[in-house]
C-alpha cells in the first residue's frame, strides 16, 4: 500500500485479475519490508472493473498465521476457504487445475521480471526490470511454471528477427507528465519488435494455443485443426517489461503481405508470425495495465505509421522462413532422373490430402477437372530450394495436363465418375478452322509446321491446318518436309478440300451458312473450292472429350448441298 494515500499498488493487478478466474471475490494481505503492520483489503471483480475504484484498507498487527519473511503478499480467494492445492479429493481437482491456470497466467504476465536476462538488450537500460522478482503461489515459484506461454513461443519459434523501430511522438505533454522528460513533437521513441516464425510441420501448425483458448478443444486431434486466428498471431504488447494482456496487436502497418522478388507473400505465411513489441512510458496504458489507451495520439501514430525499409526486410524474412521451415508439402519416395534433371515422387502429402501416383485428383486450374495422377516431380535434385512441384494429370481421353501441385486436391472415385458423365453430356462449341494462306505464304509455312488437330470440349480453337493447295505445291517443290502429325495432303490438281473425322455420327460442316452433306465417305465432307480462301465451321455433336480431324486433298465428284 502507498504510505501516504493508502492506495493499493497496481503492480499486482495481473495477479488479481488471474485470481478472479477462481471466484468473484478475494482478500489481499500484504506487508512491506519497512512496515511492522500488515495491510488487508477485500476486493471484488465489479470493484476492480469500475473507473477510479477504491477499497477499504485495514492495518493490523501481524498474526502467527501470516506468511513468514520481511515482506509478503497473500491472496485468499472466496469461496475457496482453504489454500489452493493443499486439500485432496475428487471435488478439488478443478480447484487444482484452476491454480495451474493462475500460475501460468502470472508467469506469462511477469515473464521478463522473472527472467530479466531474456529482456531485449536494446531495452536493458531504460526501462529494465532491474532485479529478479520472486513471486510464489503456495510456495511454488512462478519461474518454475511449465505452461508459461512465452516460454512456448521461445521454444517453438524459428528464425527470430529483431526490428528497432523509431516511433514518432505526437503528444509530448502527457509523456512529460508520466516520466518528467521534456520532449517536443516530432521526437522519436525507439521501440523494439521481436518476431518469430512458427512453421507448418508434420501436417499441423506449430503456433502455440493460448491458455484461454484451450477450453475450446474437444480432444487432442483438434489441435491440428485449431484455427490460426484463435491462436492469436501477431504481437503481444509489453509495457515497461510487463505484459499488457488485452492489448494484442495483429501487426504494424509495415507487417503486411506483398510481392518480393516476384513472389507473392501469402496471408497464411503472415499468420505464422508471432512476436512481442516492447513499449516504454511514452505510450499510454490503462491504470490496471490491461489495455493500451487507443485514443492516445502516440499509440495511434505507432499503429498507423509505415516504414518502407522495414516492410521490405519483413517480406524477405517471411519469404526465407517459408522456404526454409514450412513443410506444406511432404515429398515421399523420391527418385532422381539425371537425363531429364527431374526428381519424381510417388507420394506428396499436402495438408490433409495425400496425393499419390495413380490416385484420383481434382484440379482447379486452368479449369475445374478430375483425372488420374500420372506423375509428380520438380526440376533439379532433391533439396532444391523452394522447388515448384508439378503434377501430370490424365483427364478423360484428352492429352495429359501439367498442373502445379497447389491447384491439385484429392478426390473420390465417385466424384471422378460423376464428372466424366457430365462431360459426356456436354455439347462442344463451333470450331473455327482458319486458312493460313490468307496471311501470306510465310505465315502459311509456319502454321503448317504443327497444325492443331485436336479440339477440347467447350473450347473455341483456331488452326492453320487448312492449307492453300497452290502455296503447298510451291513449298513442296523445294523438297521441304512439311507433313506433320496426322495431317496428310495428297497432291492432286483436281482435288477438293475434305474434312475427315474419327467419328461420323452427329457431325455438321457449315460453309458460308450452308450445311455440307457427307459425300463419298460417311465421315468426309468436301469443300467447294480448290483454293482455301474462306472459313469453315465444324459443329460436332457427338459426345467425346476430343475431336480428331484429318485434312486431305482428294479427287472425287462434286460436293452436294443440303
Amino acid at each position: 500500500a502507498h504510505p501516504i494515500s493508502g492506495e493499493i499498488s497496481r503492480f499486482g493487478v495481473g495477479a488479481k485479475r488471474a485470481a478472479f478466474f477462481l471466484g468473484p471475490g478475494m482478500r489481499v494481505t500484504t506487508k512491506c519490508r519497512e512496515d511492522d503492520f500488515v495491510c488487508e483489503a477485500d476486493l471484488s471483480l465489479d470493484t476492480l472493473r469500475a473507473a477510479g475504484w477504491t477499497a477499504t484498507i485495514i492495518r493490523r498487527s501481524r498474526l502467527i498465521s501470516d506468511p513468514q519473511g520481511p515482506s509478503f503478499t497473500r491472496i485468499t480467494i472466496d469461496p475457496l476457504s482453504q489454500t489452493l492445492g493443499q486439500h485432496k479429493g475428487p471435488s478439488t481437482v478443478e480447484e487444482f487445475l484452476q491454480e495451474e491456470q493462475v500460475h501460468a497466467k502470472l508467469s506469462h504476465y511477469y515473464h521478463f521480471f522473472l527472467r530479466p536476462e531474456l529482456y531485449p538488450e536494446a531495452l536493458q537500460s531504460a526501462p529494465d526490470p532491474r532485479a529478479v522478482y520472486n513471486i510464489y503461489i503456495n510456495d511454488a515459484h512462478l519461474k518454475d511454471c511449465g505452461q508459461n506461454l512465452q516460454l512456448q513461443y521461445e521454444a517453438c519459434g524459428k528464425n527470430p528477427k529483431v526490428f528497432n523501430v523509431p516511433a514518432e511522438l505526437v503528444d509530448t505533454k502527457h509523456v512529460f507528465a508520466r516520466q518528467g522528460r521534456v520532449m517536443t513533437p516530432g521526437d522519436y521513441s525507439h521501440i523494439t519488435v521481436r518476431l518469430r516464425y512458427f512453421p507448418y510441420q508434420n501436417g499441423q501448425e506449430t503456433l502455440p494455443i493460448p491458455l484461454e483458448q484451450l477450453k475450446h478443444l474437444k480432444g487432442d486431434g483438434d489441435r491440428e485443426d485449431f484455427p490460426m486466428e484463435m491462436r492469436r498471431p501477431g504481437l503481444d504488447v509489453y509495457w515497461q517489461a510487463r505484459l499488457i494482456p488485452e492489448a494484442h496487436i495483429r501487426g504494424l502497418e509495415w507487417m503486411k503481405r506483398g510481392v518480393i522478388s516476384g513472389l507473392n507473400i501469402e496471408d497464411k505465411w503472415i499468420r505464422r508470425v508471432h512476436g512481442e513489441i516492447f513499449l516504454n512510458e511514452c505510450f499510454a496504458v490503462t491504470h490496471n495495465k490491461m489495455h493500451l489507451v487507443m485514443d492516445d495520439p502516440n499509440v495511434r501514430q505507432l499503429l498507423t505509421q509505415s516504414n518502407r525499409k522495414h516492410g521490405q526486410v519483413f517480406k524477405e524474412w517471411v519469404r526465407d522462413c517459408h522456404a526454409e521451415c514450412d513443410q506444406d508439402l511432404l515429398l515421399v519416395g523420391d527418385s532422381y532422373d539425371a537425363t531429364k534433371d527431374l526428381t519424381c515422387f510417388t507420394q506428396v502429402v499436402k495438408g490433409k490430402d495425400v496425393l499419390q501416383v495413380g490416385g484420383t485428383v481434382r484440379c482447379t486450374h486452368p479449369r475445374t477437372m478430375y483425372g488420374k495422377l500420372l506423375m509428380m516431380y520438380h526440376k533439379g535434385k532433391r533439396g532444391t530450394r523452394n522447388p515448384e512441384v508439378l503434377c501430370l494429370v490424365e483427364v478423360c481421353n484428352a492429352d495429359p495436363e501439367l498442373v502445379k501441385v497447389k491447384h491439385v486436391f484429392l478426390a473420390s472415385e465417385a466424384d471422378h465418375r460423376r464428372w466424366n458423365q457430365q462431360q459426356d453430356q456436354m455439347q462442344p462449341h463451333s470450331l473455327e478452322v482458319i486458312d493460313p494462306s490468307q496471311f501470306g505464304p510465310q505465315q502459311c509455312y509456319i502454321a503448317t509446321q504443327q497444325p492443331k488437330l485436336s479440339f477440347l470440349v467447350g473450347v473455341r480453337s483456331r488452326t492453320g491446318g487448312y492449307v492453300d493447295l497452290r502455296t503447298w505445291q510451291q513449298y513442296q517443290k523445294r523438297n521441304l518436309d512439311m507433313l506433320a502429325v496426322d495431317m496428310t495432303i495428297v497432291n492432286a490438281a483436281d482435288g477438293k478440300r475434305v474434312f475427315e473425322s474419327s467419328k461420323a455420327e452427329g457431325v455438321e460442316v457449315v460453309h458460308n451458312g450452308n450445311r455440307l452433306v457427307s459425300h463419298n465417305f460417311s465421315n468426309c465432307w468436301q469443300i467447294p473450292s480448290k483454293v482455301a480462301s474462306y472459313k469453315v465451321q465444324l459443329k460436332c455433336r457427338w459426345n467425346s472429350w476430343t475431336h480428331d480431324f484429318t485434312f486431305q486433298v482428294v479427287p472425287g465428284p462434286p460436293f452436294q448441298l443440303a
